[in-house]
C-alpha cells in the first residue's frame, strides 16, 4: 500500500547535519591554516639558517683578513659577539677560572711560538698540560699540529686567547710579554753565541795542549824504549866477552833493569795506543747509532716533529738529542787530543772534526747532519789506519788481546751454567 509523501518533513532543515558540516569545514580550514603556518615557519627557519651560514662564512673571511691586527680584530668581535660565544662553547670553557687558565696558556704558547724556539714551546706546552687536557688536547697533539698545520694552530691559539681574555687584554699582554721575550731572547742568544765562541776557542786550545802533552809523552816513551834496547844490546856484547863472575852478575842486574824499563815504557805506549783506538771506535759507533736512530728524522731537518718528538723526554728524538750531546762531549774532545798526540790526526783534521761535531744541531737538515756524521766517521777511520800503521807491535798485541778476551768470554761458564 502506497504511503503518502510528507512534504512537510522535506521542508524542515536538518540543523544537526548542517552543524556537523560546518564543524568539519572549520576544522579543515584550521588544519590547512596550521599546515600553512608550519610551512611558513619551516621556510623561515631555513632562511634563517642560510642567513646564519652566510654570516658565519663572512665572519670567517673577515677573521682571516683581520687576523693579527688587534684593532681590526676588536672591531670584528664587537660586531659579531654571537660567534665568540660559539667559539667559547666549542672550546668548552667551564667557568671564570677555567677561562683564565686557557687564556694564560694561549698567551704563553703564542709568545713561545713567536720566539722561534721549539724547546721553549715544548716547555710551555708541558707547563700548561692541565689546561690542554681540560679541553681534550695534549702537548703531543698540539705539537703534532705545529708540524702539520702551524698556521691553523696559531689561529686556534689566538681564538682561545681572545675568547678567554678578550681581544684587548690578549693582544696587550701578548705584545708586552713578546717584546720582553724578544729582548731577553736577543740577549740570551748574544750571550750564548759569545759563550759558544769562547768555549770553541777554549776547547780548541785544550785539544792542542792535550795533544802536545800526549805527543811529548810518547816521544819520551820512545826514547826510554830505544835507550833500554840500546843498553840491552851493549850488555849482551859485554856478557859475551866477560868471564869474571862478579862482573857478569853485575851486568845481568843491569840487563834486568834495562829490560824492566823497556817493558814499562812499551806497556805505557800500548796503553796510550789502546786508549786512543778504543776512544775513536766509540766515537765511530756513536755516529753510527745517531744516523741509524729511530729519532733521527724527528731531531734533524724539516721533517722533524719539533715539539712532540724533539723535546719531550722519553721520545725517540729526545734519545737522539742525548746521543748527539754525548758525541759532542768532553770525551770526544779528549779522543781528538789522544789521536793527535799519537800522530794519527793532523792539526787540520783535528780542527775539521771539531767543526763537524760543533755543527751538529737540530736546526740543520737531515742531509747535512748525515754529511757531518759521515765526515766524522771517515776521518776517524783513516786516523785508526794511520795509528795501526805507526804502532804495528801495539796494534798486533791489541788484536791478539781482543781475540783472547772474546775466546775467554765464549768459553766462560759460571757454576750455574750461565
Amino acid at each position: 500500500m502506497l504511503q503518502p509523501i510528507n512534504y512537510y518533513n522535506a521542508l524542515i532543515p536538518d540543523y544537526r547535519k548542517e552543524a556537523l558540516q560546518e564543524t568539519q569545514n572549520r576544522l579543515g580550514q584550521a588544519e590547512l591554516t596550521g599546515l600553512n603556518m608550519r610551512n611558513m615557519h619551516m621556510q623561515q627557519q631555513m632562511q634563517d639558517q642560510q642567513l646564519q651560514k652566510q654570516q658565519r662564512q663572512q665572519f670567517q673571511n673577515d677573521l682571516r683578513e683581520a687576523w693579527g691586527n688587534p684593532q681590526a680584530m676588536n672591531t670584528l668581535m664587537g660586531r659579531n659577539p654571537q660567534f665568540m660565544d660559539d667559539i667559547q662553547k666549542a672550546i668548552g670553557i667551564q667557568d671564570a677560572d677555567h677561562r683564565m687558565a686557557l687564556g694564560n696558556a694561549a698567551r704563553d704558547l703564542r709568545v713561545a711560538m713567536q720566539s722561534g724556539n721549539p724547546k721553549a714551546v715544548a716547555q710551555v706546552a708541558i707547563h700548561h698540560s692541565g689546561a690542554l687536557d681540560s679541553i681534550g688536547s695534549s702537548p703531543q697533539e698540539l705539537m703534532h699540529m705545529m708540524q702539520t698545520n702551524p698556521d691553523g694552530l696559531m689561529q686556534t691559539i689566538d681564538a682561545v686567547g681572545m675568547s678567554s681574555l678578550g681581544v684587548d687584554d690578549y693582544y696587550n699582554i701578548k705584545d708586552k710579554q713578546q717584546g720582553r721575550e724578544i729582548d731577553r731572547g736577543r740577549l740570551a742568544e748574544s750571550m750564548r753565541s759569545n759563550r759558544a765562541s769562547e768555549d770553541f776557542q777554549s776547547r780548541g786550545q785544550a785539544i792542542q795542549i792535550r795533544g802536545q802533552d800526549i805527543s811529548a809523552e810518547n816521544a819520551r816513551l820512545d826514547r826510554e824504549i830505544q835507550k833500554a834496547e840500546f843498553a840491552q844490546k851493549s850488555i849482551d856484547r859485554q856478557l859475551s866477552n866477560e868471564t869474571n863472575q862478579i862482573k857478569r852478575d853485575d851486568l845481568l842486574m843491569k840487563q834486568q833493569e834495562a829490560q824492566k824499563k823497556a817493558s814499562e815504557a812499551k806497556a805505557d805506549r800500548y796503553d796510550n795506543y789502546a786508549a786512543a783506538y778504543e776512544a775513536s771506535q766509540r766515537s765511530i759507533d756513536a755516529a753510527d747509532r745517531i744516523m741509524n736512530s729511530p729519532g733521527f728524522t724527528g731531531y734533524f731537518g724539516t721533517n722533524i716533529n719539533p715539539f712532540s718528538s724533539r723535546w719531550i723526554p722519553g721520545t725517540d728524538a729526545a734519545d737522539t738529542q742525548a746521543q748527539v750531546e754525548t758525541l759532542g762531549s768532553q770525551i770526544f774532545l779528549s779522543m781528538v787530543s789522544q789521536m793527535k798526540g799519537m800522530g794519527a790526526l793532523s792539526n787540520a783534521e783535528g780542527a775539521k772534526l771539531q767543526a763537524a761535531i760543533g755543527s751538529l744541531s737540530s736546526s740543520m737538515s737531515e742531509k747535512e747532519a748525515k754529511r757531518s756524521l759521515s765526515e766524522i766517521k771517515n776521518t776517524l777511520t783513516q786516523a785508526q789506519d794511520r795509528l795501526n800503521s805507526k804502532y804495528k807491535d801495539e796494534s798486533a798485541l791489541y788484536r791478539n788481546n781482543q781475540a783472547e778476551s772474546a775466546r775467554s768470554s765464549n768459553n766462560y761458564s759460571s757454576l750455574w751454567g750461565d
